[in-house]
């Protein structure tokens, strides 16, 4: 004999599953921002590190340089929500010429913000040894708003040491 769900029944497990999922989101909102803030850390010490590693093969200066016009109305040169690129100067003009490829672009997520703070332009000038030119750098990746954000700040030294002072 086969016995039907009555109705009842099925509003009150979907009560139950719509007060599991409320309590959840939170967390899986949080978790998934530590991801994103997590994955843009990387991929800037990565960055670095290529940029570094380029110049001592090249003999030239690299530049890391952020993009725009991705849609995002960009406040200052400090902000590289669209993500960046890095490319070998070899006439050392911090622009990127016809016969200077592109050797790494990333573009930025929508919801995960780059800020750089130290240095506050639009370009990280490094030397040929891959030391960047004008001191210390500072970016601040964000990811989120309120109870749910996540705060990295990558530093890049003058020894072209990459650390990340806070956050996941």
């Amino acid at each position: 004999m086969q016995r039907a769900v009555s109705l009842i029944e099925l509003m009150v497990t979907l009560s139950v599953l719509a007060i599991l999922l409320t309590l959840g989101a939170p967390a899986m909102t949080q978790a998934m921002n530590r991801y994103e803030v997590r994955a843009v850390r990387d991929e800037l010490s990565a960055a670095f590190q290529l940029a570094e590693i380029e110049a001592a093969r090249r003999g030239s200066p690299m530049v890391l340089r952020r993009l725009s016009g991705c849609g995002i109305g960009l406040g200052s040169n400090t902000d590289w929500h669209c993500g960046y690129l890095l490319f070998p100067d070899t006439n050392a003009n911090g622009t990127q010429q016809g016969n200077e490829p592109t050797l790494k672009t990333v573009a930025m997520k929508s919801n995960v913000r780059l800020v750089h703070t130290a240095g506050g332009t639009d370009t990280v000038r490094m030397n040929p040894w891959g030391r960047p030119l004008g001191g210390a750098q500072r970016f601040v990746i964000s990811a989120g708003s309120g109870s749910d954000s996540v705060v990295a700040t990558v530093c890049l030294n003058l020894a072209a040491n990459v650390q990340t002072l806070h956050g996941d």
